[in-house]
């Protein structure tokens, strides 16, 4: 297998995960969302389906990428001190993600407690500061990675 042709499979993998994880993630939130809501019945399953079937996407192109690295010979020269520096900025940016999600979550409880609006729930917040936290991270290092 050629570099070049092992570095294409690769970042086509990196893609494929980062649609997987954008779908298990965001359906799990999308889902929390909706019991919140108050809608039960079809829309949680398609949701709860998506997200199964995204977390499903992301395991075989992790798996599938981690056998591309350790079938090829290039496997260390992939990892070099760039793509280091790419995942501490990816995480970084996840990181600051978590951060912003759960700083508005603290402030719109506040100021919307008193409203009609629905109350934030804990597992809703958890679970959409994971889902944005891992998207953020992996979409920005798949696009810092272009």
């Amino acid at each position: 297998m050629v570099a070049t042709d092992i570095e294409e499979r690769r970042d086509r993998l990196q893609i494929t995960m980062f649609a997987g994880i954008t779908a298990g993630s965001g359906g799990l939130a999308l889902q929390e969302l909706c019991k919140m809501l108050g809608f039960e019945g079809v829309p949680v399953v398609v949701l709860a389906l998506l997200s199964l079937i995204g977390w499903m996407v992301f395991a075989v192109a992790t798996v599938r990428m981690t056998r591309i690295a350790k079938a090829s010979s290039t496997g260390m020269v992939l990892e070099d001190e760039r793509r280091d520096q790419l995942r501490a900025e990816s995480l970084k940016f996840g990181f600051v993600g978590v951060l912003a999600v759960q700083c508005l979550a603290l402030v719109g409880d506040q100021v919307l407690g008193g409203l009609t609006a629905p109350a934030l729930t804990v597992s809703f917040v958890a679970t959409l500061s994971i889902a944005v936290g891992v998207i953020a991270g992996l979409g920005r290092f798949v696009y810092l990675n272009r």
